[in-house]
């Protein structure tokens, strides 16, 4: 039989699992990329250029980066939705690489950060993007349109680990705030929802 202590927690820790987390302030920088470098700090790089013909990937593939491929609803660690494509695949990437996905791109990082910023094919658009903290709604920034082929970046006042966009199956580049190394339990933790086959490159 419960006690009036746990009932009271129970309920407590259900309604901070459900209840939008506090509004955040964003600052956007569209064709800015010194803007954004200035105030996320550190940050890391994706440009999905590798040295192998193009090819599928599992959602642990830039695991090294502190970042995981996210797919909201059904999932199965054991496909590989998303997948690497080249200037031989597209004209319209920067550079020598891009990541397409079967839907919408997502994105887990492995310890909460406050910037985020992408390239675009170059020609496409913006797109709304929403940010999570732990499976809780932070803030939606962005919407689609012109210009296109433009970097994107934002700044997040709430730190966020996760970034989902509403229709983006095609990006060029990905930059996010540097993440720590983190703990193995904060790895188990991160991993769990996604538990399953993993296999390393």
């Amino acid at each position: 039989m419960r006690s009036h202590f746990q009932t009271v927690f129970l309920a407590l820790g259900a309604a901070l699992l459900t209840t939008p987390i506090a509004r955040a302030e964003i600052t956007k920088f569209v064709n800015d990329f010194d803007g954004w470098q200035a105030a996320a700090g550190s940050f890391t790089t994706v440009d999905f250029v590798e040295n192998a013909p193009p090819a599928p990937v599992l959602f642990d593939h830039f695991i090294d980066y502190g970042v995981l491929l996210h797919r909201p609803g059904s999932f199965n660690p054991a496909i590989p939705y998303w997948g690497r494509f080249t200037n031989q695949d597209s004209n319209y990437i920067h550079d020598a690489g891009g990541l397409a996905a079967a839907v919408p791109h997502a994105f887990r990082f492995l310890a909460p950060i406050h910037a985020f910023a992408y390239l675009p094919l170059s020609s496409g658009g913006g797109d709304s993007v929403s940010l999570y903290l732990g499976g809780n709604f932070v803030a939606n920034v962005f919407d689609s349109g012109q210009p296109i082929g433009l970097f994107r970046g934002l700044h997040s006042t709430f730190a966020f680990d996760e970034v989902r966009f509403s229709s983006i199956l095609y990006l060029d580049d990905i930059y996010f705030q540097t993440v720590p190394a983190p703990g193995a339990l904060a790895l188990i933790a991160l991993a769990a929802p996604l538990a399953g086959t993993r296999r390393r490159r």
